[in-house]
């Protein structure tokens, strides 16, 4: 069931003889009980851009390892048959790493049975490999490598208020296709800025250059102060308004 996807439930029982017996021992098998919580529809797509856009998607899970290779696979994070799943007694103290579990570590896609404290270690090892580490949760455990990640993705209609709390961005919606939708409005927008920039730099460098030299071979200024005026606010203005 777990190579499925389903998360595995046992049911036990017990006769008590008294208040003070240990619920926990001398118990009998009732059965297993079977529970899906199937992905979004629009999750395959959103890892799909993802993947095109150079950015690496990496599941942090407490379930055991089979049910998420499962889930891994059928939102297409991984292939089918994907066996290197990494748990959480594969992951050592950040000190006693060696250089190839670290590695190890950053090419992995799944990690299973992962306490709160190693999602901080995870999280420390692809911000010392140079990586913008974004994380997203929904639970009081979260509220930690939320706030250690440089941008932490909260869950607003299902998470706790700890742990949007900590994070830098609550989503409404609680959909993963909408942290996609906003990296690549801020791609937009960054990449914007930058031309903005070199497109300003252009006009005001060439402004500054003719003064320059006109000052140095003591020429009548070639541009006037009120010329200068005009052209910035028909170079500057329009563009900040595309931008605004």
């Amino acid at each position: 069931m777990a190579e499925q996807g389903l998360r595995v439930l046992a049911l036990a029982t017990k006769t008590a003889e008294s208040d003070r017996a240990e619920p926990y021992e001398d118990l009998t098998l009732v059965g297993l009980v079977a529970m899906t919580d199937p992905p979004r529809d629009d999750v395959r797509t959103a890892i799909d851009l993802c993947h095109k856009a150079g950015i690496k998607v990496v599941m942090v899970t407490g379930d055991q390892p089979k049910t998420a290779a499962a889930i891994a696979s059928s939102v297409g994070l991984v292939e089918r048959g994907y066996s290197q799943v990494i748990t959480s007694k594969d992951i050592k103290p950040i000190s006693e790493m060696t250089d190839q579990e670290r590695n190890r570590f950053l090419e992995a896609s799944i990690f299973a049975r992962v306490s709160p404290k190693q999602k901080l270690d995870l999280i420390d090892i692809h911000q010392q490999a140079g990586s913008v580490v974004a994380m997203t949760g929904d639970g009081v455990n979260d509220a930690p490598a939320l706030k250690k990640a440089d941008i932490g993705v909260a869950m607003g209609q299902r998470g706790t208020q700890v742990a949007c709390e900590a994070a830098d961005i609550v989503l409404q919606d609680d959909a993963f296709s909408t942290i996609v939708a906003a990296v690549e409005q801020g791609r937009v927008i960054f990449g914007n800025i930058r031309k903005f920039v070199l497109y300003l730099l252009s006009c005001n460098v060439s402004e500054v250059m003719i003064v320059f030299l006109a000052s140095i071979v003591n020429a009548p200024l070639p541009i006037l102060p009120l010329q200068i005026l005009f052209l910035n606010l028909v170079t500057d203005v329009f563009p900040a308004l595309a931008l605004g």
